[in-house]
This record gives C-alpha cells, sequence and structure tokens, in this order.
C-alpha cells in the first residue's frame, strides 16, 4: 500500500512538473528580458555599474575633501582608495560589448577629470570647467546604460 502511495505522489509531482514547470522554463529561455542574463551583457552590466560608482565617489570626493581649505594628506587618502576603485572598474570594462566601450570611455575622461583636480588641489586651481566635464562623462555613462537596454 505505502508503494503505491509513493508512486501516486511521484506520478503527480512528475505530472505539475511537466505541465507547469516545462511552459515556464521555456518561455523564461525565450525571453531574454526574463531569463537570466547573457554572459555578455552580465559582463556589461558590472562594467557599467562600477563605471557609475566610481563616478558618484568621486563627486562625492570632491565635495567633501575639495573645499578649502584643503587637506593634502585626507585629499591624497581619498584619492588614492578612488584610484583603487577606478582601477577596478576599468579592469571590469575589458569586455568588448558596446556598453563596456561607452564605460570605458567615461572612466577614462574621468581619469583625467581626477588627474585635473589632483593637479589643481595641490597647485591651488582647480579645473575651470569641471562642472562640464561631470555631465559629459555621465552622458558617456548614461549612453552605457541605454546600449545595455535598462
Amino acid at each position: 500500500m505505502k508503494y503505491l502511495v509513493r508512486l501516486g505522489i511521484v506520478a503527480v509531482l512528475i505530472y505539475t512538473g511537466l505541465t507547469y514547470g516545462r511552459p515556464w522554463i521555456e518561455q523564461l529561455l525565450a525571453d531574454p528580458n526574463l531569463g537570466p542574463l547573457s554572459g555578455t551583457t552580465a559582463l556589461d552590466l558590472r562594467c557599467v555599474e562600477l563605471a557609475e560608482r566610481v563616478q558618484i565617489d568621486f563627486g562625492e570626493m570632491v565635495r567633501e575633501h575639495g573645499q578649502p581649505p584643503i587637506d593634502g594628506d585626507r585629499w591624497a587618502g581619498a584619492l588614492k582608495l578612488i584610484e583603487g576603485r577606478w582601477a577596478r572598474a576599468r579592469s571590469a570594462c575589458d569586455c568588448d560589448g558596446d556598453a563596456c566601450t561607452s564605460a570605458r570611455e567615461g572612466l577614462e575622461q574621468l581619469s583625467s577629470l581626477m588627474g585635473a583636480f589632483d593637479d589643481g588641489v595641490r597647485g591651488g586651481t582647480p579645473p575651470y570647467n569641471a562642472a562640464n566635464l561631470m555631465e559629459r562623462i555621465d552622458e558617456q555613462l548614461g549612453k552605457a546604460r541605454r546600449q545595455l537596454g535598462r
């Protein structure tokens, strides 16, 4: 009797799995917006997210440490931290997708801005067009985000 009950339970589970599970799995595999990310898209997404995070962190660092009077040691420490995050984002953006390429370009622009700010802090004059440069970087990273389709 126990054998028949177990057999019945297994049959119900198999029937339910085939009836409901199979169509659901087929739908997941057929619709790229519902299924797991492909390898390239996942790499692109990681790249863009890290690049955006570095840009935000740099902006916060400038607001926090870039106001007179500037403490050179605190600035140098904060810049070193941001440069490490930039390097991590840059290595994540070695992928081949369009979004990676756009994010990489934004990171290169950010690197130039970081250098200009560092020179300005050490020399006393920050870059005169920093807001425009940050806006251009933001547009570049926005382009990368749009290329992901998100």
